[in-house]
């Protein structure tokens, strides 16, 4: 017995010294030939108010939050093509459907940056008012299949507060933005 466990220690000792090292990713904050880009991601928006009631209504149009790419002078025009079906409107950059799990309805937008610098701030609007979205990305120097540099989103801040990476560990990462009849506003993961 003692001669198979020796054995056997030997065959493990040399399979594993005959596995190729895999190369560590190395991640980059920027690229100078990069540049603009959206991509998908796992955060949810759910908006309510300060008693917890949603405030995104797909009926009304002047409720479903729209994200820009840059802070506007004025609102952006309210969403002409929702699709109740899919969800989808301003040509499929942003996304209502109902989540059943969490009774009520979920709003996804891309994340966007730009692949030349590392941070990027964008703002969803809701109702006119903006919310301001500050992402950090981090790069692979590997393109896809559309020429753009493979990236990550390290950090993702909307008003200041930090909802990625957070603190639960899942899947999806819902963000709860209350808009109070005050007119203030409060950020919150669950």
């Amino acid at each position: 017995m003692k001669r198979f466990l020796w054995i056997f220690a030997a065959l493990a000792v040399m399979a594993f010294a005959g596995c190729n090292k895999v190369e560590e990713v190395k991640w980059y904050d920027g690229f100078e030939d990069g540049g603009p880009f959206r991509d998908g991601n796992f955060v949810r928006f759910i908006y309510v108010d300060e008693y917890g009631n949603d405030l995104i209504d797909p009926s009304d149009l002047s409720t479903l939050p729209v994200a820009s790419i840059r802070l506007l002078e004025s609102a952006p025009e309210l969403p002409g093509d929702y699709d109740p079906e899919t969800g989808w409107y301003c040509d499929e950059l942003n996304q209502v459907v109902y989540n059943d799990y969490r009774q009520h309805y979920e709003y996804f937008t891309w994340v966007y940056g730009d692949s030349r610098r590392s941070d990027y701030t964008f703002y969803v609007y809701f109702k006119g008012q903006p919310d301001r979205m500050d992402v950090r990305h981090k790069y692979v120097d590997q393109r896809d299949d559309d020429g753009y540099y493979y990236s990550t989103v390290v950090q993702w801040q909307v008003n200041g507060v930090t909802v990625y990476p957070n603190r639960y560990s899942q899947w999806y990462t819902y963000v709860y933005v209350c808009k109070s009849s005050d007119g203030s506003t409060s950020v919150e993961i669950h």
